[in-house]
This record gives structure tokens, C-alpha cells and sequence, in this order.
């Protein structure tokens, strides 16, 4: 089930693992929850360069149910890259 809203949000921290199970991260929104994603449900990636999220990027995305019933992100697009730097480091949260 997911919510049929679009939310927007910015990727506070992702994990881009190659291999089994991609990557997975969190979403950060404005006054709400930060909100599970993960990798395989990024769209509209061209190619493998587009298949990651970075700290910073900014998405939209629809609200849905992982299989543990939590809500995660759906339907995750990519509106705006983050700025690149050298290594595309996850920044920490205080």
C-alpha cells in the first residue's frame, strides 16, 4: 500500500553497496520522520552511474509499507543532484 502523495525530501545518509541487496539510506523531510529507501526503489536511472543517492540529493517519493510494516520510500526520483565532491562522503548528523 503506499500513500498517493508526493513527499520531498533530501537524502540525509546512504549506504551504496555493490552486490546483494544494493544500498539503502534515509530521508530526511522538513518537520517529519526521516523515512527508510532503498536502492531498488530509485526510478528513472539511466545508468549505473544514476543507480545511487548521495547525502544531499534531493528526491521525491511516494510513502509506502516494507515488508516489516514500517513506511519506507516508494517510487524515489531524483530532482536535484547533490554538489560532487572528491569522495561523495555521507556527512554525520549531530
Amino acid at each position: 500500500m503506499k500513500s498517493e502523495a508526493l513527499h520531498k525530501g533530501v537524502i540525509l545518509s546512504f549506504n551504496n553497496t555493490e552486490g546483494k541487496g544494493g544500498g539503502y539510506g534515509f530521508i530526511a523531510r522538513p518537520g517529519l520522520p526521516d523515512v527508510f529507501v532503498h536502492i531498488s526503489e530509485l526510478v528513472g536511472a539511466q545508468d549505473k552511474a544514476d543507480r545511487a543517492l548521495y547525502a544531499g540529493d534531493q528526491v521525491s517519493f511516494e510513502i509506502g509499507m516494507s515488508r516489516k510494516q514500517k513506511p519506507c520510500a516508494v517510487n524515489v526520483r531524483v530532482q536535484v543532484r547533490a554538489a560532487k565532491n572528491e569522495n561523495r562522503k555521507t556527512p554525520r548528523r549531530d
